[in-house]
């Protein structure tokens, strides 16, 4: 446990939450985390299945560190991406 926590303050290893939408996690991100995961594997990812307007709210208030949701729903100000550019970089990785 020593080790793990060292490379944590190191900054060898890292945790990421990703919030997502049920149609995200079913459709969009097997492929794009196992490639993600496979090209870095000192990085944990903690996947949420959330309603898009929840993300939204939980991004904002700091309790994830990417959201994907439905574009039809209102944001504050967050960078975007859209999902084919998503796939198109994690395959490209």
């Amino acid at each position: 446990m020593r080790g793990e926590l060292g490379d944590y303050a190191k900054g060898l290893r890292g945790n990421v939450r990703v919030l997502a939408n049920t149609v995200a996690i079913a459709e969009l991100l097997p492929h794009a985390l196992a490639s993600f995961l496979s090209a870095h594997p000192n990085i944990d990812v903690e996947l949420e299945d959330r309603p898009s307007r929840e993300i939204v709210r939980s991004i904002a208030e700091g309790r994830g560190d990417i959201g994907i949701v439905y574009l039809k729903v209102p944001f504050v100000s967050f960078p975007r991406l859209p999902a084919h550019e998503l796939t198109r970089r994690t395959s490209s990785e």
